[in-house]
């Protein structure tokens, strides 16, 4: 395929997009990468971006197709989820922290104009080797400490790294090791970190999931039976909203502590729903509810008269579990209860006695205890004689 018909068809694929805000950050990826790339002349290179370009368009042609899978990868990188959209959103966006103003992001733009974002807000401390700025820690800012904590069992392990106080031959740790230990982890975690949105672009997908507003439709639309597109589901309004669904579930928010002051991290009231109630098997159509039956007259009257021989006055009814005094009761007085132990006790001594016998050598076990009752005369027989 020609360079010039793999972009016209994927601009055309990209403007069937349902959403808009995927529409104008796909077209925006093609035309840069072509760009981008026009003046190559190395032919294994230029054989390899036409071989992505494919790639992208198969991805983009399942995705209108109705493939949950793509669509949502497609979601992902225009709602900044995964990739370099991602990367600019810890960069160089702060519309989820309460310091940004939602109105200075478009609706298709996702990086507000605001002078100080997240990670150019943090400060760094002094490098734990005097005159070697290398062994600095990584800066740290309130509204990025708020994202690790809350992401903490989600996207990464830990917020902090756990470093030895002693190596491997029991010295204290190095503090060029301990610094690449800490730039290492926070490499981890900016790699794994899912950054808040806009608060105006929350609104809107929270309103897409609930139903109360659709996403701008395409203005071009291919027939599912043309050749540029690969056989359809229809895309219906329910499944729209299972995906804005999934990009909100993998979006924090952020606000202030009225008590702190500080920043907050926390999950959209969709995410965990409305609250359920347990419900039962006859709450289902067609399933009754199970009738309560009586106990029998005799199981009755013996509860009657089970009860004022325990101290009760009121019938126990059927099925009730019976209370610990009760089976203390049962079980006896507690010098019964005294007893009983004192004679297992006793047994239990026997029994040690018998082995001691038998480890000593007086007794010579079973066998040797068989013979014996064979000697020992029949008072019967003897009698007889």
């Amino acid at each position: 395929m020609e360079p010039i018909y793999l972009f016209r068809n994927l601009l055309r694929q990209a403007s069937i997009l349902f959403d808009h805000v995927a529409r104008a950050h796909t077209a925006k990826l093609i035309v840069d990468g072509f760009r981008r790339n026009q003046k190559l002349e190395d032919a294994w290179t230029i054989h390899e971006k036409i071989k992505k370009g494919r790639r992208a368009l198969s991805l983009l042609q399942q995705a209108n197709a109705g493939e949950s899978k793509s669509l949502g990868r497609v979601l992902d990188l225009a709602y900044g989820r995964d990739g370099h959209r991602r990367h600019e959103l810890l960069q160089q966006c702060t519309a989820g922290s309460p310091l940004a103003n939602p109105l200075l992001c478009s609706s298709t733009d996702l990086r507000p104009r605001v002078e100080k974002p997240i990670l150019d807000r943090a400060t760094s401390s002094d490098p734990l080797i005097p005159g070697v700025p290398r062994t600095a820690p990584p800066p740290t800012s309130d509204e990025l400490v708020a994202l690790m904590k809350h992401q903490i069992g989600t996207t990464i392990n830990r917020a902090e790294p756990e470093i030895p106080e002693f190596n491997a031959w029991g010295r204290p740790m190095p503090k060029r090791r301990v610094a690449n230990m800490l730039r290492r982890h926070r490499g981890y975690v900016l790699a794994r970190l899912l950054p808040p949105l806009p608060e105006e672009m929350i609104q809107r997908l929270e309103r897409f999931v609930r139903g109360a507003e659709e996403p701008v439709p395409p203005r071009r639309k291919i027939e599912p039976g043309s050749g540029t597109q690969k056989p359809c589901r229809k895309i219906s309004l329910r499944f729209k909203r299972r995906a804005y669904k999934k990009i909100v579930v993998k979006t924090p928010l952020m606000s202030i502590n009225g008590k702190t002051q500080k920043p907050i991290a926390y999950w959209s009231d969709i995410v965990k729903g409305p609250p359920l109630e347990i419900g039962k098997l006859w709450d289902f159509e067609g399933l009754k509810k199970p009738e309560m039956r009586e106990p029998a007259k005799g199981k009755a009257k013996r509860l009657k008269e089970e009860g004022p021989k325990d101290g009760n006055e009121a019938v126990l009814k059927a099925g009730v579990e019976r209370s610990p005094n009760q089976r203390d009761r049962e079980a006896g007085s507690p010098k019964e209860s005294e007893d009983r132990v004192s004679t297992e006790q006793e047994e239990v001594s026997r029994e040690g006695e018998g082995c001691l016998r038998e480890i000593d050598g007086e007794d010579g076990g079973p066998k040797e205890r068989k013979s014996n009752r064979s000697k020992k005369p029949d008072g019967r027989k003897m009698k007889g004689k």
